[in-house]
């Protein structure tokens, strides 16, 4: 009966009904009450779990749960599909790699390039993000000791053992100069805190890609891995760069074809005398 949506009172009622009413000469009296409970009785049974409709609210929260967004880890398991997506999304993007938490070279130059990107870049809207081949940890390190974040504005810092990122870069020929090499190759296995652990994939050294106008490379930056620096001094100065990065952007603006602009063509900063005269002497 319960398959059928039959309470029990729905059958004992209307007999109860029956036999009073032929056998009391109260049957008018009783008839009212039995027509007044019945309505009772049959609202207390459709509230029971059993007739009782899904809660609509808890699909919502669950939907909820599961559409809220974790840590977008996209640059690792494709990092083509991130890349499109941030430069769709941004005006101006600037993805600069740098060797890790230890290298002396690394903090003087995203420092300066930080403060280029807080004095002028940020004014354009640029999107600025630092990889480094060391991981996800030394990434956090060199943002929190460096300042990378809070003192200079860099949007992301992100660190990537397996060097996704680059590899595909080099593959689809965007930087296709790009060196990855071992802590001896690269002549820092003194440097590097357990080298003989550390870099599985090999540390990426030292590169800079541009977009600009959603999503056109207007500019890019490789270093070498020889002697006698070996991808440490020698880097685009952050002021000559962006002003070319911003003449090929107003080109495209304007509808006009640009070719894109490699670091190694202008004044270049970064080298010994100037890392030890900002200090920066860090292992």
């Amino acid at each position: 009966f319960f398959l059928l949506g039959i309470t029990t009172l729905d059958i004992l009622l209307p007999v109860a009904a029956t036999v009073f009413f032929w056998q009391s000469s109260l049957h008018p009296v009783l008839l009212l009450c039995i027509a007044s409970v019945q309505p009772f009785f049959d609202s207390s049974f459709q509230n029971l779990p059993c007739h009782s409709s899904p809660d609509s609210s808890s699909n919502a929260a669950t939907m909820t749960d599961a559409s809220t967004p974790s840590s977008d880890q996209s640059f690792v398991t494709n990092p083509e599909q991130w890349l499109e997506s941030l430069c769709k999304r941004e005006e101006l993007l600037c993805i600069v790699i740098f060797r890790g938490a230890w290298c002396k070279y690394d903090r003087h130059y995203l420092r300066k390039l930080g403060e280029h990107h807080q004095n002028v870049m940020k004014d354009d809207k640029t999107q600025l993000v630092a990889w480094t081949s060391q991981g996800a940890q030394a990434a956090q390190q060199a943002d929190e000791e460096w300042g990378l974040t809070k003192e200079f504005g860099y949007d992301m810092v992100l660190g990537d053992e397996t060097n996704a990122l680059a590899n595909w870069l080099k593959e689809d020929e965007i930087l296709p100069s790009i060196v990855t090499a071992t802590p001896e190759g690269a002549h820092v296995q003194d440097l590097v805190p357990d080298s003989d652990n550390a870099y599985p994939n090999g540390i990426v050294m030292p590169a800079m890609v541009w977009y600009a106008h959603h999503g056109n490379l207007v500019a890019t930056w490789t270093a070498s891995c020889e002697a006698p620096g070996y991808g440490g001094p020698k880097r685009p100065d952050p002021t000559d760069l962006y002003e070319q990065v911003l003449k090929r952007k107003h080109a495209l603006d304007h509808g006009s074809a640009i070719m894109p602009v490699h670091g190694n063509e202008l004044k270049m900063c970064t080298n010994d005398w100037e890392v030890t005269a900002a200090n920066c002497d860090v292992l």
